[in-house]
């Protein structure tokens, strides 16, 4: 009887120590913060839990954290983690200096990123007196007011001219990008005009394609200076008329150097005299050259073709100048022997010659605005 009870006792031993070695370990101290990678366990204690790593990384040095994503209606547990899980790491963090590296997710990819088109072949709208190919953009406006003095020639009595003066003042609209329409009203035969400029092409860099930039410009003016010779009686309305047709051809040749040719065609509605001829027809060059990055020199001049206006009173245009960038302003000093400031003006009726020292001393400013809604 003893020798029963005794194995039985020894059975009932061995199975308890079976059950105890199959039970899993205990819980961790809750004292002790747990550190765990790649997984996420229930959070089923008040332990601070610092996750890291939990997502494998998409580079090797853009760690991936995560931030907020275990509920806290699981449990009291303060959940510590930082960032948010990026499929694609960010281009510049919040670490300034810092970079991602992100060429690896860029390879293999057929990405088109268009033309790279040439900017600021010249500095404004205008070269100095005649059109340049430079556009505003969508919902711009460029104030602009050109100013002349009188001729050189006048001497010290009118401080070689400063006593006199003459105005134009202009405002362009960027109806697109690539179409601009400019109101503009001068003090010399107060002329009023308007001009719509429509870019046709764009130079772009290495594009064999896009070589150049082509402007179409065309221009009406109104001459609403009073008529005091009688000899024009009547003189209608239509008199007064004027239009401009013009191709602006440019190239941007480097960071200094641009050029631009200007084929025009200036059509007068009445003229004095029967040996000349409505339309005059001319050939216009324009240059700009940089010298730093905020002066450049710039200069154009008109060839009018021959027989089409009087040799005895009327000159070509020749004009320089100096473009100065001033904090948001472009400022161009000049001389020039024209007096008008419209196109009808300096090609078709420059009474002045360089030769005789009629030239004028004058200066351009403009601004360009956004009226547009807010960005």
């Amino acid at each position: 009887m003893k020798l029963a009870f005794l194995g039985f006792f020894i059975l009932i031993s061995i199975a308890l120590n079976a059950q105890v070695d199959s039970m899993p370990p205990p819980t961790p101290m809750a004292d002790t913060p747990l550190i765990i990678k790649d997984t996420i366990p229930t959070v089923n204690s008040d332990t601070p839990v610092i996750i890291k790593d939990t997502i494998p990384t998409i580079t090797s040095d853009t760690p991936v954290i995560i931030k907020d994503t275990i509920p806290t209606n699981f449990s009291d547990t303060l959940v510590i983690i930082k960032d948010t899980i990026a499929i694609i790491p960010p281009i510049i963090s919040d670490t300034p200096g810092y970079k991602a590296d992100t060429s690896s997710l860029l390879e293999g990819l057929d990405l088109d990123e268009g033309p790279d088109f040439e900017i600021s072949t010249f500095k404004g709208t205008r070269v100095i007196n005649s059109q340049s190919t430079e556009m505003l953009g969508r919902a711009n406006m460029d104030y602009r007011i050109c100013h002349r003095f009188g001729t050189l020639d006048q001497g010290a009595y009118n401080l070689y001219g400063l006593d006199q003066a003459y105005q134009r003042m202009s405002f362009t609209f960027g109806l697109s990008d690539l179409l601009n329409l400019e109101v503009g009203r001068s003090s010399v035969n107060k002329m009023y005009d308007a001009t719509i400029k429509w870019k046709l092409m764009r130079q772009a860099k290495g594009d064999k394609k896009r070589p150049l930039s082509i402007v179409y410009v065309a221009n009406m003016a109104v001459q609403t200076l009073k008529n005091t010779n009688t000899l024009y009686d009547p003189y209608f309305f239509s008199h007064r008329l004027y239009y401009t047709h013009q191709l602006l051809v440019a190239r941007k040749f480097n960071e200094k150097l641009s050029i631009q040719l200007m084929p025009t065609l200036v059509h007068r509605n009445f003229i004095d005299s029967t040996k000349y001829k409505n339309n005059v027809w001319s050939m216009g060059i324009a240059g700009r050259y940089k010298v730093s990055r905020k002066i450049a020199i710039t200069g154009e001049y008109f060839y009018v073709l021959p027989s089409q206006i009087s040799p005895y009173l009327y000159y070509n245009s020749l004009s320089c100048g100096i473009d100065i960038e001033t904090g948001g302003h472009v400022f161009q000093l000049h001389f020039t022997n024209s007096t008008g400031m419209n196109e009808k003006g300096f090609i078709a009726e420059t009474t002045n010659s360089w030769a005789k020292n009629q030239v004028h001393f004058g200066f351009n400013i403009s601004r360009v605005f956004y009226i547009g809604r807010n960005r």
